[in-house]
């Protein structure tokens, strides 16, 4: 499943990219490297069972690199190469690294001070990274440029960060809003002062200038655990409800589970709220197992390793590996499989926990960073277990998910390496689309209320109220 591991990675290459501001591409080095992958992904990529989504990147590299120059910089480049992977659709295929860092510009290490909410289209001031920061910019004021770079142009760029499985832009708005100064800092620039032109509430343009300050997250608030996990706990909110937070999704959790399920069963808990915002994913057997607590009936998913692969545009090293992922698949005895014109199909199946098996209400809370494993859940919760979903539509998909990440593949002009899902994964009831999940209940933020309120929770407490 989409790895856990996420922002750290994205940190990682943020520090790494920092070295390599300085170097310049041809444009035709770029064409050779996106004719390679597109060569590669139409061959091996799992998205080819697929029908419905044929991978051809011929439009996007006509249409992404008709009006580049013919000396590029790295960070274009990069860009580049991400716009044409959005189209793949897939949350676990993206740029991974890039082999050789070069040293030929030092650049500061100072981020934009600021946080930023975006609903897709504008991108407003939301917090201080820093309470320290004094600066005229307040929560709710438009941003229009910084350093010379307009909104209206940043925010395509940061939209194709990372794709996500289907189509939207659901994911990657997500992650403007929780990782703003960071992701800025990757696609544009970082220094010590930020020259920002802005709109105040009166509509007024105006501009102020802001120090660079290093990044800082958001924290996360975390309720009291009443049953610990490694990255989930269970918090008790009262005589009725019960808060299952899970931030990644780890592997061998059964014992966490089984002691969760215990306890609300020892409570006789009505409601259950299974928070899994900001969840990128993780284990699939251990979504599998949570959804054998939620799901009255026996279900059923597949997956799905093509018939091609990707190992013949790999380094050996890479090949090796790959085999060995694979072998130890098909020696997996849990799992039924077919020979199919796409691949290789193995079958799993998910049995009630009887039990433990939780039968009250259930509410799961989900935005854009939902997704892989953790919409996984959401989707199965949904259609056996008619929970309520509330939030902003998933980054995952609802029928149809990508899963695992193949060693990654470099590309032979710049080095860059990219990677890809090693399999498909369909679910075992049928649809007529393939997108994220939408929510029963949508919510919406807006710069003053995003990382203040949680909205969510508000809506889960009036839908139990009016009960």
């Amino acid at each position: 499943m989409l790895s856990t591991f996420l922002r750290l990675i994205f940190f990682i290459c943020l520090c790494v990219s920092s070295l390599a501001f300085g170097q310049n591409f041809l444009k035709s080095d770029l064409l050779v490297d996106l004719h390679f992958m597109d060569s590669a992904y139409r061959c091996g990529h799992p998205m080819n069972a697929i029908t419905t989504v044929p991978l051809d990147f011929t439009n996007s590299i006509n249409r992404v690199t008709e009006k580049l120059p013919d000396t590029i910089t790295k960070i274009q480049y990069e860009n580049a190469v991400r716009e044409v992977l959005m189209d793949v659709r897939c949350s676990h295929t993206n740029v991974d690294s890039w082999s050789k860092a070069t040293h030929r510009k030092q650049i500061p290490t100072k981020l934009f001070p600021f946080h930023a909410f975006s609903n897709g289209e504008k991108i407003w001031v939301s917090a201080k990274v820093n309470d320290s920061v004094q600066s005229t910019l307040q929560a709710g004021y438009e941003i229009i440029s910084i350093n010379g770079n307009r909104m209206d142009s940043v925010l395509p760029v940061l939209k194709n960060y990372h794709p996500q499985d289907g189509s939207g832009y659901d994911l990657s708005t997500q992650m403007v809003n929780e990782m703003f100064p960071g992701l800025y800092a990757k696609c544009f620039d970082r220094d010590s002062v930020f020259n920002v032109v802005y709109k105040d509430e009166d509509g007024r343009i105006q501009k102020s200038v802001e120090k660079g300050w290093p990044f800082e997250k958001r924290k996360e608030e975390e309720k009291e655990a009443d049953v610990q996990g490694k990255k989930a706990y269970l918090s008790l909110l009262n005589d009725s409800i019960a808060y299952l937070r899970i931030q990644e999704i780890q592997s061998k959790e059964q014992e966490f589970y089984d002691r969760v399920f215990q306890r609300i069963e020892d409570r006789k808990l009505h409601y259950l709220i299974i928070d899994l915002r900001n969840n990128t994913g993780g284990s699939l057997f251990s979504s599998a197992d949570l959804i054998s607590y939620l799901s009255p009936d026996t279900c059923s998913f597949s997956i799905t390793f093509p018939k091609n692969n990707l190992r013949p545009f790999m380094s050996w090293k890479y090949k090796r590996k790959s085999r060995w992922n694979n072998f130890r698949w098909k020696l997996y005895k849990k799992f039924d499989h077919e020979k199919t014109d796409e691949g290789t199909v193995f079958t799993s199946y998910i049995y009630p926990k009887g039990r433990l098996g939780y039968r009250g209400k259930i509410y799961i809370l989900t935005n854009g960073f939902t997704a892989s494993g953790a919409s996984f859940i959401t989707s199965y919760a949904r259609h056996y277990g008619h929970a309520v979903v509330i939030g902003q539509k998933t980054g995952g998909g609802e029928f149809w998910n990508s899963a695992g990440t193949y060693p990654p593949i470099k590309l032979p002009k710049s080095g860059l390496k990219i990677q890809s899902a090693t399999t498909h994964m369909k679910t075992d009831f049928k649809a007529n689309h393939y997108n994220g999940i939408v929510p029963d209940f949508l919510i919406k933020y807006d710069a003053e209320s995003y990382g203040v309120r949680d909205l969510e929770m508000e809506t889960v407490f009036e839908l139990i109220g009016n009960k």
